[in-house]
């Protein structure tokens, strides 16, 4: 097995590195740093173990007997454990061939830092952008215009109220890394004959705006917080066939472009790492909580209008997800989605509005007027969910002043 981790290293060396990677809590990173070999080496040993079984752990680390009544070690054993089992279900992702592209172990993620005070990851939840779609205002009574040039103000203001807000939120704790989400329907697309002929951008002009608009996202939040692990996953609008597709659903997809663009354009930076789905989810864990991300329009339901408008479908399709989730025994504390246009935050749920807004589409069908809005959300190693908003990306119109005519005295 040794010779597995790599052959240049030296008995003693492999001695160490074994030694570390089943007594310490540390990530992989940080035993290499300290062993002084390269972060590969210490990985492919972690993995050697790991295929060896839980239990390896476990028997390595056993109680002395004055440990045995210590609360304190056995805590410190469960954050080991739940860090371990973490790690156990990103291998078996990767194996299983469940993620379409995967750059980087996202290794903070998974135990929070040491620190009396615990840890948190800010959520940048993205979606909905329809980056090269015209709304014409004059349409829909002037209450919303949509461009390329407004997407990316919006999308700036929302950027820059993570960085401000996140660190007005997290004042109180370390913050080790952000959590993007692509979570589909990033470009208007062609799915229908009227968005071909009224796009301001051709759909290959779109993929190559909007990557370049995530990218310039990304290196503002890395340069804010130092880490950001990026998640992908396709929506409706992105799809490059005139009907849904159950097969190949990623694959033929614009918004799958456009996270493979990104990822290579920051692949040599080690400060970022992606998961880009081919499927409709990902799953993502965090300090031990499950975080699914999903666009929406594959969670098992319809529109819904009237009095309770696309809210109850969020809630109805998010309990199948999590039913479906249930069965395999990873059931999500946590649903980020889009799709409906409609920002909520049920239990457990936070569904995005768009960056769109109002459109003539939403007009036709007597949606309800909402500003624009993304949500922007803290996650607590101690206490889950905490902090949360959904940022407003543009201020409300202003209704007109009534005119009142002056009258001219007679007489």
């Amino acid at each position: 097995m040794a010779n597995k981790a790599g052959k240049h290293l030296s008995d003693k060396q492999k001695l160490k590195l074994y030694t570390e990677l089943v007594e310490s809590s540390d990530t992989a990173t940080k035993i290499a740093d300290t062993v002084g070999v390269n972060q590969t080496t210490a990985l492919k040993a972690r993995r050697d173990l790991m295929r060896m079984g839980l239990q390896a752990y476990v028997e390595a680390q056993k109680p002395q007997h004055s440990e045995r009544h210590d609360s304190t070690f056995w805590r410190r054993r469960a954050n080991a454990l739940s860090k371990q089992l973490d790690e156990l279900h990103s291998l078996v992702r990767e194996v299983g061939a469940l993620d379409g592209l995967r750059i980087r172990e996202p290794e903070w993620m998974y135990a929070p830092s040491n620190s009396t005070s615990g840890s948190a990851t800010l959520i940048v939840h993205n979606s909905d952008r329809h980056y090269g779609e015209h709304v014409e205002a004059s349409e829909i009574n002037g209450w919303n215009a949509y461009d390329v040039s407004i997407c990316e103000r919006r999308v700036r203001r929302f950027m820059d109220a993570a960085c401000e807000l996140g660190r007005r939120w997290t004042s109180d704790t370390k913050v080790d890394g952000v959590l993007y989400t692509m979570a589909g329907d990033e470009i208007s697309g062609d799915i229908h004959d009227e968005l071909r002929e009224t796009n301001e951008l051709t759909s290959l002009q779109q993929v190559e705006g909007a990557a370049a608009l995530h990218v310039a996202c990304l290196k503002q939040l890395v340069e804010e917080y130092g880490r950001v692990h990026v998640v992908c996953v396709p929506g409706n609008h992105g799809r490059t066939t005139k009907k849904p597709t159950a097969k190949r659903y990623g694959a033929l997809s614009y918004d799958t472009m456009i996270g493979r663009l990104v990822a290579k354009e920051l692949e040599e930076d080690e400060r970022f790492s992606f998961d880009i789905a081919d499927g409709p989810d990902i799953m993502t864990i965090i300090y031990g909580r499950n975080i699914l991300t999903t666009h929406g329009d594959k969670i098992g339901t319809g529109g819904g209008k009237e009095f309770a408008g696309p809210v109850l479908p969020i809630i109805r399709g998010a309990s199948q997800v999590r039913l479906q989730y249930s069965s395999v025994g990873t059931a999500p504390n946590l649903i980020l989605m889009g799709h409906y246009h409609t920002s909520a935050a049920p239990p457990g749920i936070l569904a995005n509005g768009s960056v769109t807004g109002m459109s003539e589409f939403g007009f036709g069908i007597r949606g309800a007027y909402d500003t624009p809005k993304q949500w922007l959300a803290v996650l607590r190693s101690r206490w889950g969910l905490a902090e949360r908003l959904d940022v407003q990306l543009e201020d409300p119109p202003q209704p007109d002043k009534p005119r009142v005519r002056a009258m001219t005295p007679t007489g």
